[in-house]
């Protein structure tokens, strides 16, 4: 278990990453995502990471600003309600 000052960074870490990611890969066409299910496949995953460094959806997902932040409400909550994207492809909330 981390220590506390240690999960302090870790969490400014993970808050900076999301940032950054958002910021610089905002993608609001959501072009080339991979859907819904993909993300909610990595959600549930406890792949190591170098499994998921090999995965196409784990790569868009960490240079995609909506993926990564779906990713990460699914992470955190893997019962979040579907609903339609722009693309028509499913999405979910919470975001």
């Amino acid at each position: 278990m981390l220590r506390k000052r240690e999960q302090q960074h870790w969490d400014r870490l993970q808050r900076e990453y999301r940032l950054a990611v958002a910021v610089e890969y905002p993608n609001p066409e959501r072009k080339n995502c991979p859907g819904a299910e993909a993300l909610r496949d990595l959600a549930n995953s406890s792949a190591v990471r170098e499994v998921l460094q090999g995965d196409p959806r784990w790569k868009h997902a960490i240079q995609c600003g909506p993926c990564y932040e779906e990713y990460i409400a699914l992470r955190d909550n893997p019962t979040l309600p579907a609903i339609e994207t722009r693309g028509g492809n499913s999405t979910k909330a919470g975001r």
